[in-house]
Formats: structure tokens, sequence, C-alpha cells
């Protein structure tokens, strides 16, 4: 399957854009958050 350039920068952004939030902890913070405040429905 053939990508276009256009589609490899994307993904390389998204792909920074979540180790800058690994690296910071922000998926940490979420999950807290998330084991915190279970959904009772």
């Amino acid at each position: 399957m053939a990508q276009s350039s256009g589609q490899l920068l994307g993904l390389k952004n998204t792909h920074r854009r979540f180790c800058r939030w690994r690296d910071n902890g922000i998926w940490e913070a979420l999950l807290e958050q998330l084991i915190d405040e279970p959904d009772f429905e």
C-alpha cells in the first residue's frame, strides 16, 4: 500500500505529539483520571 508524503508527514507529526504527551506525563494523568472516576452505566 503506497502512502503519499503528506500522509507520512501526518503520521510523523502524530507520533511526535504522542511522544511529547508521554514525556510530559499527559497519558499517565489521563489514565489515572479514568481509573479514579469509573463509569457506573
